[in-house]
C-alpha cells in the first residue's frame, strides 16, 4: 500500500479528493452538510485512494497527447459538468437556485462539486477515448473457444448468415411482445388524431384547434401529422374493416407493417456490422441482446406513431451515407439513399432539415461528393415544393405554428407567473392576443408545453405575432435569467443522469387512449380492444417489462441522458480525431434529430418517441464513428509522412 501511494502524485490525490466529494455533498440550498463520522471517512479516503490510482493511470497513458486533443476532453467534461448541477438544480427545485445562489456556504458547494465533477468527467472521458483508440480485443478468439454448445452454435450462425439469424431471432422474442400488444399500443392524443382524421364522414376536426379553420369542409387531413402516414393508417384499418369487419385486424396489420419494418431495418444494420465493418461477432450478439432486453424499443414497436418507422428509415440513411463516404457506389447505394430520404420526408415533418444541412456541410467539405450533395438538396427542394402544392390541391389543412413556438410560449408562461407584477396592461393585451394570458400562470408545467401552448388563438394575426414577439423581446431584456431557466427546466433530463427515466410502456394508458377513441369512431360501428382473455397474461409481461426496466444495467439504457451523453462523446470524438466524414456524413444527421428534440414541447423522459431514432441507431452509430475517425486519422498521418 506505501508503495501505491508514493508512485500516485499529488495532482491525483487532490483531484480525486474533490471529485470524491461530490458524493458526499448536496446542494439543497443553505443546508448544513453532516459532519463526516469514522464510517464515512474511511470510505472517502479509500475511495480517494482509488479514484488517484485510476487518475494516475489515465496521466500516464496520456503523456504526450497534444494540446487539441486534451481540448475536446476537456470541452464535453465541462458541459457535463455543468449539466450534473445544474440538472440538480432543476430537478429538486424547478430552477437553478441551488447552483446559483449568494449564500457563501452554498456557492463553496457549487464550486467543490463543479472542480470534482470536471476532472472525474476529464479522466472518464480520457480513459473512454483510449478505450476507443486501440479497441480491447475479445478474450475468446474464435467460437470455437465457447464451451456451451447452444451459444457456439448461434454465433456460427450469426456469422454466417446475420441478417437471417438476426431477423429470425428477433420475430421469434418479439413474438409475446406481439400477443401482449394484439392489436397495438395507442398514445393518447397523437393515434386518436390520426385516426379520426382520415374519416371525413364523422366530421370530426382533429386536433381541436384547428376547427373553424379547415381548407375544406370535406376533406379532414392536416399536416399535424404527416398526412402519407395518417393515410397508410387508413389503408390498413379500411383493409381490415372490409376483408375481416374488424378494426382490431385493420389497426394490427398496420403494427405488423411497423414491425416487420423495424426487424428488417435492424437484422440489415448487423449484417453490415458483420460483413462490411467487420466488428466481432460477439459485438453483434449484444447488439441483438440490446434490441431484444431495452423495453424502451420493445415496448414501442407496435405503437401507432409516426416516430417508429422514421426511426428505421434514419437507420437505412446512416448506412447510405457511411458507403457514401467510402466511395462504393453503385445504383443500390443510390436507390437506399433514395427511398430513405423520400421515406423520412414523407413521415416526418422537420426531416427535410437533416437532408439539407446535412448535405449543404457535406457539399462545403468535400468537394467530390458536391455534386451529388447539391443534387439532394435540389431534389429536396423540389420535392419539398411540390409535395407542399399536391397538399394543397387535395384541400390537406396546414397545421398550425403553434407547434414552432414551444420555446418562446414556455418562456413566456414562466415570466408570467414569476413576474407578473412588472408587467404592463399593454404588454398583458398584447400576450392576449396571441396566449390566454389569465390562464398562463396556471397552466405552465415546468416539463411540458403543451398546456401552455393550447392556448394559442388561431385567429392571431401576423400583426399580433409581431406586436407578441416585441413584448418577448421587452421581457428578455428585463429578466434574461427566467427565459433561459424555462428552457433548461423543459429539456435538462436529456442530459441530467440522475433524473427520471424514460417512461415505460403501459397499457393502462393504450386502454385510456382506446377509449377515447371509441366514442368517437362509434358511428361507424367500429371499435378497438383488448382481448379480455389474454388480460392475465399481457398484465404478467407489463410486469416482466417492469421489472427489466428497473434492473440497474438497463435502468442505465432507460435513460435519456444515456443517448445524449453518448452523442456528445462521439461528436467530440471525431472532433479530436480531425475526421471531418464522422462529422459530415454521422454526427450531422444525428445531432439535427437531437436539436428537434430540444426544441420539442416535453422534456426527456416525456420525450421517448422523439429520442427512438438515436436510440435505434446508436449500436451501428458507435462502430461506424469510430471507423471514420480512424480512417481520417490514418490519412492525416499518411499525408505527414509524405
Amino acid at each position: 500500500m506505501q508503495t501505491i501511494i508514493q508512485k500516485l502524485n499529488i495532482k491525483s490525490i487532490v483531484f480525486a479528493a474533490f471529485s470524491v466529494l461530490c458524493c458526499f455533498l448536496r446542494l439543497e440550498i443553505f443546508s448544513k452538510t453532516p459532519v463526516l463520522n469514522l464510517f464515512y471517512a474511511v470510505v472517502y479516503l479509500f475511495l480517494v485512494l482509488i479514484l488517484a490510482i485510476f487518475y494516475h493511470y489515465i496521466d500516464n497513458i496520456s503523456a504526450g497527447r497534444r494540446k487539441y486533443s486534451k481540448f475536446y476532453t476537456a470541452a464535453p467534461a465541462v458541459l457535463f459538468t455543468f449539466f450534473m448541477i445544474f440538472g440538480y438544480s432543476f430537478l429538486h427545485d424547478s430552477s437553478w437556485n441551488l447552483a446559483v445562489s449568494s449564500d457563501i456556504g452554498q456557492l463553496g458547494k457549487t464550486t467543490a462539486m463543479s472542480v470534482g465533477y470536471f476532472f472525474f468527467f476529464y479522466y472518464m472521458i480520457s480513459w473512454i477515448y483510449s478505450c476507443m483508440d486501440f479497441p480491447v480485443k475479445v478474450s475468446v478468439k474464435s467460437t470455437a473457444d465457447i464451451r456451451f454448445a447452444p451459444l457456439r452454435w448461434y454465433l456460427e450462425t450469426l456469422r454466417q448468415k446475420p441478417f437471417t439469424t438476426a431477423f429470425v431471432s428477433l420475430f421469434i422474442v418479439y413474438l409475446p411482445c406481439a400477443i401482449a400488444s394484439y392489436p397495438a399500443s395507442f398514445i393518447m392524443h397523437d393515434s386518436r388524431v390520426q385516426i379520426i382524421q382520415a374519416y371525413s364522414e364523422l366530421g370530426i376536426v382533429v386536433p381541436e384547434y384547428l376547427e373553424g379553420h379547415m381548407v375544406s369542409d370535406t376533406v379532414f387531413l392536416n399536416t399535424h401529422h404527416p398526412p402519407v402516414h395518417t393515410l397508410l393508417i387508413h389503408l390498413c384499418l379500411v383493409t381490415g374493416s372490409r376483408l375481416f369487419h374488424s378494426a382490431n385486424v385493420g389497426i394490427f396489420l398496420y403494427a405488423a407493417l411497423q414491425c416487420l419494418c423495424v426487424l428488417t431495418s435492424v437484422s440489415y444494420a448487423v449484417k453490415i456490422l458483420m460483413e462490411k465493418l467487420r466488428v466481432s461477432v460477439f459485438y453483434a450478439f449484444f447488439v441483438l441482446l440490446y434490441f431484444i432486453i431495452l423495453p424502451i424499443i420493445q415496448g414501442y414497436m407496435f405503437m401507432v406513431t409516426k416516430d417508429i418507422l422514421y426511426s428505421a428509415f434514419l437507420l437505412y440513411l446512416l448506412i447510405a451515407l457511411y458507403f457514401l463516404y467510402l466511395g462504393e457506389i453503385s445504383r443500390k447505394l443510390y436507390a437506399e439513399l433514395f427511398l430513405s430520404a423520400l421515406s423520412m420526408l414523407l413521415f416526418r415533418n422537420d426531416a427535410k432539415y437533416i437532408f439539407l444541412l446535412s448535405f449543404l456541410i457535406i457539399a462545403f467539405f468535400y468537394k467530390k461528393f458536391r455534386k451529388t450533395a447539391l443534387r439532394f438538396i435540389i431534389g429536396v427542394l423540389c420535392f419539398s415544393i411540390l409535395y407542399s402544392a399536391i397538399l394543397s390541391l387535395c384541400s390537406v389543412t396546414r397545421g398550425s405554428i403553434r407547434e414552432m413556438f414551444s420555446i418562446p410560449f414556455q418562456q413566456t408562461a414562466r415570466y408570467v407567473k414569476y413576474h407578473e407584477e412588472e408587467i404592463t396592461e399593454d404588454q398583458k393585451q398584447a400576450i392576449n392576443n396571441i396566449l390566454d394570458y389569465p390562464t398562463l400562470a396556471t397552466r405552465y408545467n415546468v416539463n411540458l408545453s403543451d398546456s401552455v401552448k393550447s392556448s394559442y388563438k388561431e385567429d392571431a394575426s401576423k400583426e399580433d405575432l409581431i406586436l407578441y414577439f416585441k413584448v418577448w423581446f421587452e421581457m428578455l431584456g428585463k429578466h434574461p435569467g427566467t427565459y433561459i431557466q424555462a428552457t433548461m427546466n423543459n429539456y435538462y433530463s436529456y442530459f441530467y443522469p440522475l433524473g427520471y427515466t424514460l417512461h415505460n410502456f403501459s397499457f393502462e394508458n393504450s386502454i385510456s387512449a382506446m377509449d377515447t377513441i371509441n366514442e368517437q369512431i362509434a358511428p361507424l360501428g367500429m371499435r378497438f380492444y383488448y382481448p379480455e382473455s389474454l388480460d392475465t397474461y399481457r398484465n404478467a409481461y407489463e410486469h416482466i417489462e417492469d421489472c427489466l426496466a428497473n434492473f440497474l444495467p438497463i435502468a442505465i439504457l432507460m435513460l435519456p441522458s444515456a443517448y445524449t451523453w453518448t452523442l456528445i462523446l462521439l461528436f467530440f470524438y471525431a472532433l479530436r480525431k480531425k475526421s471531418k466524414s464522422a462529422v459530415a456524413f454521422l454526427m450531422i444527421p444525428c445531432m439535427i434529430v437531437l436539436v428537434c428534440c430540444l426544441s420539442g414541447p416535453c422534456n426527456g423522459h416525456y420525450g421517448f418517441r422523439y429520442l427512438y431514432p438515436i436510440i435505434l441507431s446508436m449500436p451501428l452509430l458507435l462502430p461506424m464513428t469510430v471507423r471514420l475517425a480512424h480512417i481520417s486519422e490514418a490519412i492525416t498521418t499518411s499525408k505527414k509522412v509524405l
